[in-house]
């Protein structure tokens, strides 16, 4: 099964500070999910 794309729509407009900073750490979250993904990834590992 394909995952759905996140980023294929332009960013969303934001009105107020109180929106900036939950979107960012909405991302802030997503980029740490993303990097727990690639350290897992035996690719990505130096040991056999």
């Amino acid at each position: 099964m394909k995952k759905k794309k996140q980023f294929e729509q332009e960013p969303p407009s934001i009105d107020n500070i109180s929106e900036a900073n939950l979107f960012i750490r909405e991302l802030w979250q997503k980029l740490r999910e993303y990097e727990d993904r690639l350290a897992l990834n035996s690719c990505n590992s130096s040991k056999s």
